[in-house]
């Protein structure tokens, strides 16, 4: 076949019905549960060894003073990791739904990162350094390596998604010109 005639075949493929036949719009909504499925789930792995974590200093034995100064510091920082779970999880779910535009989610993960993961490091090192016990517990290094990881899935998804719903590195020239209803909508709104 000559590139024209390849062309005009792959043009016609694209258009619908045999668009959604080619499977195109599911993988756009099976890449979106994914990247949904991979955000809970690190959140939820993040907030349980938040816990765990607490639960283990709680049950130290050893310098009663250390877990008195670190004890309500701990427990909020696991309180407030549970709170922003809920959060991410409604967030998502109305993003899925498209009740919630891409760039308020990516503030959501934004403040997860900030306000939950990144002082759950910073009291367990602090923990960890006090209690000195030739290095740090296992059950603390779980809990640092999992609120990292979130932190760095939260920072991928920022990047993942512009906040017109498109992945960021493509451009509207490259998507096409087809336009929905909502785009024209918003276009008139602004």
């Amino acid at each position: 076949q000559t590139g024209n005639q390849q062309e005009q075949k792959n043009s016609f493929l694209e258009q619908p019905p045999f668009a959604k036949m080619t499977g195109r719009e599911e993988l756009s909504t099976k890449q979106k549960i994914a990247e949904a499925a991979e955000v809970i789930t690190a959140s939820v792995s993040d907030v349980s060894t938040d816990w765990v974590y607490y639960m283990s200093v709680m049950n130290y034995v050893g310098d009663a003073d250390i877990i008195s100064r670190y004890e309500w510091p701990l427990f909020g920082c696991a309180v407030l990791s549970s709170v922003m779970l809920v959060v991410v999880l409604i967030a998502v779910l109305f993003n899925l739904r498209g009740k919630l535009s891409n760039g308020t989610l990516k503030r959501v993960l934004a403040i997860e990162a900030l306000i939950a993961d990144i002082p759950q490091i910073v009291i367990t090192g602090l923990i960890e350094a006090e209690i000195g016990a030739g290095g740090i517990s296992q059950i603390a290094l779980i809990t640092i390596v999992t609120s990292a990881y979130n932190v760095f899935l939260d920072v991928i998804q920022y990047f993942r998604l512009d906040d017109d719903g498109q992945p960021f590195f493509k451009r509207k020239q490259e998507i096409g010109s087809e336009r929905t209803e909502e785009e024209d909508d918003v276009d008139e709104f602004v």
